[in-house]
């Protein structure tokens, strides 16, 4: 039961997130890979990032956000986690890199619905 709701909540992310200007992605991450994203922001945003693991292995998965050209202004970093919801106030016009790592599974691919979202 826990796959068919976590494959819901990816379906709900991707379909309705849009509608309220969300970026909104499902992505698959190889085994020993890494995959990132870029998002644009602006100061005196509020940033909104949510994902979901929702296929593969034990439905976890690394996740780290930076700002691009900052690489150890760390904003997220998690290990090992399922799925999860943050937002942070954005101080300056900035690209921020969202990298999903599925780098400790040596077989699992990990699949994901991802949002990224301003107001």
């Amino acid at each position: 039961m826990a796959v068919a709701s976590s494959s819901l909540l990816a379906v709900l992310l991707v379909v309705l997130l849009p509608n309220f200007g969300a970026d909104a992605f499902v992505v698959d991450v190889p085994p020993r890979t890494e995959e990132c994203f870029l998002q644009r922001a602006k100061a005196g945003e509020e940033m909104h990032f949510t994902y979901q693991v929702y296929e593969g292995g034990f439905l976890d998965i690394d996740v780290k956000v930076t700002e691009k050209d900052k690489k150890s202004s760390v904003l997220y970093d998690k290990k090992r986690s399922t799925g999860d919801k943050t937002q942070w106030e954005v101080f300056d016009d900035t690209v921020y890199k969202f990298c999903f790592s599925n780098r400790i599974s040596t077989l699992a691919h990990k699949k994901l619905a991802f949002a990224v979202y301003t107001d």
